[in-house]
């Protein structure tokens, strides 16, 4: 592949127009793989522009994991011999998996094509203090350290590298942090480019650490927050400042309880992000919270709700059924809610039946006769029905 190619790619990363041309002079070439590139740089390329539902994204999907499965180790060299997995962005080489050791060891033959935005690493705790000062790491934009079985010091090193300062994605689940790292992210006023963090199912992160990451959102600017599986009660969504204007935070997995569903929906306004995805699965909610967010006015933009895991029994499922400004819900997922026959009448006999492309009531005690109901007041026989682990045969 020609260097100076790459080199106009590597000095404008979200342009389309350096990749194209290269596509082009990919085409001139007498080798296969390189016009197998070519095409592969412009299907990704369309991809990205594309919307999930376009008719043509499918087929070009499958085309494109064709080309994929073919080629990506040659496309790669011989890097496909250091990573565990690859992944390309736009016809590139944009991202990689691979053992914490192998990255110190190989880091200037991974990072010498200035392409590499995109870093998931494993087994990494023993080498925080020397990855954080990779002088390589400063093109990294998304930097993936979920399940390192990290503390708080090593989030500390890390976080401290002025060679991460241009991250933009940060992803901590899963490790053994507390609610020390939010305050050094306000202390420090570190990572100032971030637009993504994720500190999921870290058991230590509390309703403290969450008012300060409020705090730091006001000093630094909104981000994406993924805090789910962690220990945030409703003092946390209380604290949210009203003015704040950042998605809706992933709570799933926490205990908000109904007092936390009702912190919400006291909000004047809301925006849930992620294409109007509200996920509250296991979050302690029952019917009386459930009954407070169907009422509130930002409501009516919700298109995916996920109440799963949750006590709602027939009597959450009657009041969804009834719901005055659900009219945008177009996927609703009730797996595991403790709901019964009665609950799946009244779900049947709703309006939702007509406007849902996809309802979930995995795991429920429905029998036969309420999952023959279903299936009997589906309007449009395009929408999928997920009815499995319950009493009947579905």
């Amino acid at each position: 592949m020609n260097d100076p190619f790459l080199a106009a790619i590597a000095a404008a990363p979200a342009d389309d127009g350096p990749r194209l041309i290269l596509a082009d002079a990919l085409d001139e070439s007498e080798d296969e793989p390189d016009r197998a590139r070519a095409e592969f740089i412009r299907l990704q390329c369309a991809l990205a522009r594309m919307d999930d539902d376009h008719p043509r994204r499918a087929a070009l999907r499958s085309r494109e994991r064709e080309l994929f499965e073919l080629y990506s180790a040659m496309w790669a060299g011989d890097l496909s011999g250091i990573v565990e997995s690859l992944e390309f962005r736009r016809g590139l080489l944009d991202g990689i998996v691979i053992v914490g050791h192998r990255l110190m060891t190989h880091k200037v033959e991974l990072f010498r094509r200035g392409l590499l935005r995109r870093l998931r690493l494993t087994d990494a705790v023993a080498i925080c203090g020397e990855m954080a000062q990779c002088r390589e790491l400063r093109q990294v934009r998304e930097l993936d350290l979920c399940g390192n079985d990290l503390d708080d010091f090593d989030a500390e090193v890390l976080i401290r590298s002025p060679h991460l300062a241009g991250l933009q994605r940060l992803d901590l689940s899963f490790n053994r942090l507390t609610d020390r790292v939010p305050q050094m992210l306000v202390r420090l006023e570190v990572l100032p480019n971030l637009k993504k963090l994720s500190l999921g199912y870290n058991a230590g992160i509390k309703s403290a650490g969450l008012e300060l990451l409020w705090e730091r959102m006001r000093i630094l600017g909104a981000i994406q927050l993924d805090v789910g599986g962690n220990r945030i009660d409703d003092a946390g969504v209380r604290a949210w400042p009203v003015n704040l204007d950042c998605p809706l935070p992933n709570f799933a997995g926490n205990p908000l309880g109904d007092a936390g569903a009702l912190a919400l929906a006291r909000r004047p306004t809301l925006r849930i992000g992620l294409r109007q995805r509200l996920c509250l699965n296991a979050c302690s909610l029952g019917p009386v919270g459930l009954t407070e967010l169907l009422k509130a006015p930002w409501f009516e933009s919700v298109r995916t709700l996920d109440l799963g895991k949750n006590g709602l029994g027939n009597a959450g499922a009657a009041q969804l059924a009834q719901a005055q400004r659900g009219k945008a819900l177009r996927n609703l997922i009730l797996a595991y809610a403790g709901i019964g026959d009665s609950g799946a009448w009244a779900l049947a006999r709703s309006p939702l039946m007509g406007q849902l492309r996809r309802l979930d009531v995995t795991g429920n005690s429905i029998t036969q006769s309420g999952i023959d109901v279903l299936w009997k007041y589906r309007r449009n026989f395009q929408v999928e029905l997920l009815t499995e682990h319950n009493l009947g045969y579905g």
